[in-house]
C-alpha cells in the first residue's frame, strides 16, 4: 500500500470503514478488491490496537452488507 494512502486511511478511522465497506462490496464483481478490504484493517490494527482493528472490520463488513443489499433488493 502505498505510504501516503495509508496515512490518508489510518488519520481518521471513519475513512478507513468507507474504503472497506466499498471494497467489500465491489468485491462481489471484482475479486481481487477482497484483498483491499481484508488489508485496511489490518494497517488499522498495526496503526492503532487490534480491538480498533476488529471493530473497524466489522462496521465495514456491516456497512458493505448493507449495500450489498439494498442494491440486490432495488
Amino acid at each position: 500500500m502505498h505510504r501516503a494512502i495509508a496515512a490518508w486511511l489510518t488519520e481518521h478511522p471513519w475513512r478507513a470503514v468507507i474504503a472497506i465497506a466499498f471494497c467489500a462490496a465491489l468485491s462481489q464483481l471484482i475479486p481481487p478488491f477482497t484483498v483491499f478490504a481484508c488489508a485496511i484493517p489490518v494497517l488499522s490494527a498495526l496503526r492503532f490496537d487490534a480491538r480498533i482493528g476488529l471493530a473497524i472490520a466489522a462496521i465495514g463488513v456491516a456497512a458493505a452488507s448493507w449495500i450489498t443489499y439494498s442494491l440486490v433488493s432495488a
